[in-house]
């Protein structure tokens, strides 16, 4: 049914992928039409999704692994293309045996490509150029934004404030001193006077903190200090209160709730202060709040290459100045003690009474809005490289010269068998080795029956050295970035996927030029997987290759074609069978999606960073978000994953190690390792035309014997040699010249008819064998034969030959010891 819609063989596997890439290209010309409507114009970025940032964030990572998948799909549709447009022509492989050069058959090769047909050449070069906006642009078409905020208020108290327990503004500490509203580190400027009056914005906030506290979220010390001393914005935690106790527990309250300021503080030396402080912070009653301030943490362009940002609340927090720094969660120790003021302590009944221990904190928790987007101007590149990939699928499908290409295996041996190739007449035994040494020109009278052999000798060296090659510097990209990330943001502490929490190589605020750029230089890691998978990928193909070759050692087997005729099989994949082709295709879009973790661009809104070096007034900083459709205070970034970086070290290091471990089976049979070349191949099929056949002619009695002795191939166990379409004798097996010519005349016919048959005879008979199962060992040859085992053959040595053949050849096995030629 699918041959008679589509065609046989892989045009059939070729016009499904063609229609696929045409519905990526449909479903995103689409999208591209709704994001431009939606947004107002090409040049902004398209929001779809404005909710909850665990939700934005799962929706991301799902639409990233539907990324990588179709990403993966259109590349694989891309590199089946590829393979048709470098599969030879049998004009090419003679053209290049000519040359003493031999071609890939059946395998992905770019040294074909040169030798192909100038169309097949352009063709080839447009599939590999239009492959590299996928690489860069596809995984950043949909990113997600995070809200990273500065702005967070500090409460520190005792364990009874929560509960309940009285509390005087602005604290036992009574900080901010009078009238001095300037001390860096200990929260934004504000005057005193504040904390007095209830209706303030100040007083509301420790208000809020007393009612609400005890039913916020409880974090342990050393996640409190993490989140709250050191650089970290507000992503999922705003305001805290940090219960404290002081070290010297004599500078508390008798009841234990608060602090006393008789005996915390020295006496007042001016009745001025004392009668202020009376007024508002009664000397004798325990006040349950120690300090309370509003913080800001943010990081300047200038301070984050150092890893450090401003605190404004760093002093009263445990730093000396209003700077920190970042840290990772697992460094810290799991209590904290700190000293609220060095300089207060002068004032101070106990020296030690500023010294305070953490017992924990209580977190008001946010729910922060999230949005996830496509980018108009990317999606519109990468849809206009599938689109263009679509148009190549359609001309490789009508436009490509009359002459096919031998795709598969099995094509080429037809071929070969039809029409033997007279420079390799000679060299049955003709192995990958010999071939990669002496050329394909070389010439040998005869040779030993070979021994098994390994499936990894069946690849050239030039094909290992490139493949390994790529892995290994690969794996030593990967360590040195794993050790130079390690270096600076360790693992623990680190997300799989992308998050604020990972490290960051570089931000800059969310311009159009900036998005671009980034998206480039985060993307580039894909480029190079994308190339590491092509060569990985060829090495399973020339082992599958090979062990296709290899099984028509054993048993006689239909040939696998792309254009079927009598018992041979229709070929609709090239050569990867699917028990292989699917797991790796599985591999690539996981390894795809740990690079897209690994190293990754995001885009994050609120003023956690802040550009005041690099944009001079606000108009630049809209003019940004006009461009993107952002926020005004958006940036963008390159972000890293630790954790995911080692991830993918310790995956490329295992690739590696399974093609070898598949490949140290032996061979099964005795026939020479073809290496899919064209050469070797060719040596094999020089069959012999059997003048006789139970006292028939050649010209009848032979055919007609293929014709009625041949017997369908018992279905293999291996997937790989699974019957997908066994004909029998139907319409597509007419033989070349008429059977009723041959059966129906007299003598007088016959001998009329002869010299036809002479001229047509050995190659009708040649294209019978090829359309009937066929194996590979010693053949019958007749008397007539006049190949180079006759001519070598005397007393004292006898020679035999080895190419196809079908039972009637009586093949077989090589005899260890004898000569063939």
């Amino acid at each position: 049914m699918l041959s008679k819609i589509f065609g046989s063989g892989w045009r059939v596997i070729a016009t499904l992928k063609t229609i696929i890439v045409f519905i990526f290209t449909i479903f995103g010309t689409v999208l591209i039409y709704r994001g431009v409507t939606v947004s107002g114009s090409i040049d902004r970025n398209f929001v779809f999704f404005h909710g909850k940032c665990g939700k934005a964030k799962s929706v991301n990572t799902w639409l990233h692994l539907l990324l990588n998948a179709c990403s993966t799909g259109v590349l694989a549709s891309s590199n089946f293309f590829m393979q048709v447009l470098s599969s030879p022509t049998r004009s090419e492989i003679d053209k290049a045996h000519g040359a003493n050069r031999a071609l890939k058959i059946g395998v992905q090769s770019l040294r074909n490509v040169f030798w192909t047909s100038k169309i097949k050449f352009v063709y080839w070069i447009l599939f590999f150029v239009s492959s590299f906006p996928l690489h860069l642009f596809f995984n950043s078409a949909i990113f997600a934004t995070e809200n990273l905020g500065t702005d967070w208020h500090l409460t520190i108290s005792s364990e009874a404030f929560v509960d309940g327990a009285q509390y005087f503004g602005p604290g036992a500490a009574l900080w901010p001193p009078r009238g001095d509203t300037d001390w860096e580190g200990y929260g934004l400027p504000r005057n005193v006077s504040e904390y007095f009056d209830p209706s303030s914005n100040a007083s509301k906030k420790i208000e809020v903190a007393s009612r609400y506290a005890r039913s916020w979220k409880k974090l342990k010390t050393r996640d409190c200090v993490w989140q709250y001393v050191y650089c970290n914005p507000r992503v999922t935690f705003a305001d805290v209160v940090m219960v404290v106790e002081s070290q010297n527990e004599t500078s508390m309250s008798e009841d234990g709730e608060g602090w006393n300021r008789t005996t915390l503080f020295k006496p007042f030396n001016s009745t001025t202060d004392k009668s202020f402080w009376d007024k508002h912070v009664p000397a004798n009653e325990s006040n349950s709040l120690w300090f309370a301030a509003d913080c800001r943490t943010s990081v300047s362009s200038d301070q984050r290459p150092d890893g450090k940002c401003s605190q404004t609340c760093g002093r009263a927090v445990g730093f000396w100045k209003n700077e920190s720094m970042s840290t990772r969660l697992g460094s810290l120790p799991s209590d904290y003690t700190f000293e609220f003021s060095p300089y207060a302590s002068s004032y101070m009944a106990d020296e030690a009474a500023t010294n305070l221990t953490l017992k924990y904190c209580l977190v008001d928790e946010l729910s922060q809005k999230c949005k996830v987007a496509i980018s108009n101007q990317l999606l519109i590149i990468v849809v206009a490289s599938i689109a263009v990939k679509g148009v190549l699928c359609l001309a490789v499908l009508f436009t490509l010269p009359k002459e096919q290409p031998l795709v598969v295996l099995g094509d080429a041996i037809e071929s070969f068998i039809c029409s033997p190739d007279q420079s390799t007449i000679g060299r049955c035994l003709m192995d990958r080795d010999l071939e990669e040494d002496m050329g394909a020109g070389c010439a040998f009278a005869m040779t030993a029956a070979p021994t098994c052999q390994s499936w990894l000798s069946a690849i050239d060296r030039q094909t290992w050295a490139r493949s390994y090659g790529m892995l290994s510097m690969d794996i030593i990209l990967l360590a040195g970035g794993f050790i130079a990330a390690n270096l600076k943001t360790p693992l623990a502490g680190q997300s799989l996927l992308q998050s604020m929490s990972n490290g960051i190589l570089s931000i800059s605020p969310a311009s159009a030029v900036n998005f671009m750029d980034f998206v480039l230089r985060a993307n580039l890691p894909q480029l190079l997987l994308s190339i590491t998978y092509f060569i990985y990928n060829n090495i399973y193909t020339h082992l599958c290759a090979e062990k296709e070759w290899n099984s028509y050692g054993g048993d006689f087997r239909p040939l696998r074609v792309s254009r079927p005729k009598g018992q041979q099989r229709t070929a609709y994949r090239l050569q990867l069978p699917y028990r292989y082709s699917v797991p790796l295709i599985i591999v690539s879009i996981f390894t795809h999606w740990l690079v897209s973790n690994a190293f990754y661009i995001f885009v994050a809104e609120g003023d956690y960073y802040e550009w005041s070096q690099q944009m001079d007034d606000s108009e630049q900083r809209r003019t940004g978000a006009s461009e993107t459709g952002l926020s005004i205070d958006a940036f963008v970034g390159i972000g890293y994953s630790t954790l995911t970086i080692l991830i993918l070290f310790i995956t490329m290091i295992i690739l590696p190690i399974i093609p070898t471990l598949v490949g140290q089976r032996k061979v099964k049979t005795a026939m020479p390792l073809a290496g899919a070349s064209s050469v070797v191949i060719s040596a094999a099929c020089h069959v012999p035309v059997l003048e006789e056949n139970s006292g028939t002619h050649p010209g009848s009695g032979v055919q007609k014997s293929l014709r009625h002795e041949s017997r369908p191939v018992e279905d293999d166990e291996d997937p790989i040699y699974e019957m997908i379409n066994l004909r029998g004798t139907t319409d597509d097996h007419e033989p070349l010249v008429s059977m009723d010519i041959i059966e129906g005349g007299n003598d007088t016919e016959e001998t009329s008819y002869g010299t036809e048959f002479e001229a047509l005879d050995a190659q009708d008979y040649l294209r019978e064998v090829a359309r009937n199962p066929v194996r590979w060992g010693a053949v019958k040859v007749p008397p007539s034969w006049t190949g180079p085992s006759t001519e070598l053959s005397d007393g004292n040595i006898a020679v035999g030959h080895l190419s196809f053949g079908t039972e009637l050849h009586d093949v077989q096995e090589p005899v260890a010891g004898q000569w063939y030629a």
